[in-house]
Parts: C-alpha cells; sequence; structure tokens
C-alpha cells in the first residue's frame, strides 16, 4: 500500500497549478524568518497543516530580493501552487485509502521543508524538500537557481558551451565517483552493476536533471533518495570539480 502511495505523492510533485482552491487544511501565515543571505530573503509565507492520515505539514516559502521581480513573482506562485498541489494531492490519497482500506489502515504522512543552498552577488540557490512517510519514507526535491547578475534562471545548459559535450564528462565523473565508493564498501551502494536483477543501472543524468550551485561556485549534481542508491544513502550529491569542466563552461558561467 505505501509503495502506491508514494508512487501517487511523486506523481503530485509535478503539479504546478496555479489556485488550488478548498484545501480542507488550516492555513496559517507566519512571522517573518529570515534564512540565509545578505541579498535575497526567504520565509515561510504560508503553511498549511492537516490531519488527514498521519497528517500534513506544508510550509511555503517566499522569495524577495531577486534582481528580476518577474521571475521572483514567477517562483514565488510556483512555490506557492506546487506546495499546495502536494497537500492536495495527498488529501486525495489518503481518502481513496480510506475507502479502500479504513481509516486505522492508513498511516501516511507527508512534510516539506526548504533550505537556501547559495545567495550572494552572483548566485541564488533554493532547494524545496518533498519528504513523506507511508510504512516506509522517501525525499525529493526541487531545485531553483537564479542568476543575480542576469536575473535568469540557471540550467545545465546555460553552464556550458553549446558546443561542449558536458553531460558525457560528469557522467564520467559520477560513475567514477559511484564504483569507488561501491568498491570500497566492500558491496553495491549505487545501482549501477549490470548484472543486479533487482535495480535498473544508473545510466547519467540528462540536461533536466537535479543540481545546484553552492556559496563557493561549484556545481553539485543532487539525487532524490532511491534515486541512484538504497535508502541507507540518503540523498547522494556530488560536487563535480571545476578544474574538470573549467575548459567547457559558458562566458560569465558562475561556477568558480
Amino acid at each position: 500500500v505505501w509503495r502506491w502511495a508514494l508512487a501517487t505523492a511523486v506523481a503530485a510533485l509535478a503539479l504546478f497549478v496555479i489556485g488550488v482552491n478548498a484545501l480542507p487544511a488550516q492555513a496559517a501565515t507566519l512571522e517573518e524568518v529570515p534564512l540565509l543571505g545578505p541579498l535575497v530573503r526567504v520565509f515561510t509565507f504560508v503553511e498549511y497543516r492537516s490531519d488527514a492520515g498521519a497528517g500534513a505539514r506544508i510550509r511555503i516559502a517566499r522569495v524577495e530580493g531577486l534582481n528580476n521581480q518577474a521571475l521572483e513573482d514567477v517562483i514565488n506562485a510556483e512555490l506557492r501552487a506546487s506546495g499546495e498541489a502536494f497537500l492536495a494531492e495527498y488529501e486525495a490519497d489518503v481518502a481513496a485509502l480510506e475507502a479502500e482500506l479504513g481509516s486505522e489502515a492508513v498511516r501516511m504522512g507527508v512534510e516539506t521543508f526548504y533550505e537556501v543552498m547559495a545567495s550572494n552577488d552572483e548566485v541564488f540557490s533554493l532547494r524545496v524538500e518533498y519528504f513523506w512517510v507511508a510504512g516506509g519514507s522517501a525525499v525529493s526535491f526541487y531545485f531553483y537557481t537564479v542568476n543575480q547578475r542576469t536575473g535568469e534562471m540557471i540550467t545545465l545548459d546555460a553552464i556550458f558551451r553549446p558546443d561542449s559535450d558536458y553531460l558525457a564528462v560528469i557522467n564520467a565523473y559520477l560513475l567514477e565517483q559511484m564504483a569507488a565508493e561501491n568498491a570500497a564498501a566492500g558491496h553495491p551502494l549505487y545501482f549501477i552493476e549490470e548484472d543486479d536483477p533487482y535495480t535498473e543501472p544508473f545510466a547519467g543524468i540528462g540536461a533536466d536533471h537535479n543540481f545546484y550551485i553552492n556559496d563557493e561556485g561549484k556545481l553539485v549534481i543532487a539525487f532524490d533518495e532511491y534515486e541512484v542508491a538504497s535508502g541507507a544513502m540518503g540523498t547522494p550529491e556530488f560536487v563535480i570539480p571545476t578544474e574538470l569542466i573549467a575548459g567547457m563552461l559558458a562566458e560569465g558561467a558562475p561556477i568558480h
């Protein structure tokens, strides 16, 4: 049951529909709580709580101080819409499970968190965490990374020159690091073994994969729980050495 519930919760993360109405949860606007950064403020704009299932606590962040007001408005609208959609999908799933199994059998709960990963005159990076538990637990992330000099959202493609094969270089590095950790442990930690009948081997990231730029100006590739390793590994992150990619960086890329 919990695996089905987790799958539906993952699908809910893709919902960024403005205007989720009539949520059966209590919303409480909170006092401003600055988290980090001399330039950009991030605080809990609204928090939703629900007693459905094992309970939900959805913190929705609001960003203020980006150099591009239009982009800031889009990010804030998406932060609110995605949080509300996540809660609405959760409550719908709980209701469906309770109708099928009875309320005593449903122990599914969700929570969201957010953290500023970088805030300086070049880059602002925000991580939003979606956590759920239903017999097991899982964590999924969504990142917003903004070039503070240009006022544009940063994508992986935008960091590198169009003619560079940056994905091949990064993927080779990731596989090398995962293989080294597997060898050091003496057993598979990461899903890279071709002959493992229980896992799909990691074949590399694409241009749409989760990443952020940290306060030191390093590119960090991030994975959700269970995406590329067992749950014991949590949510792996790999800092890409700048010297590995320096020759492929686009002009003005905020990587150091």
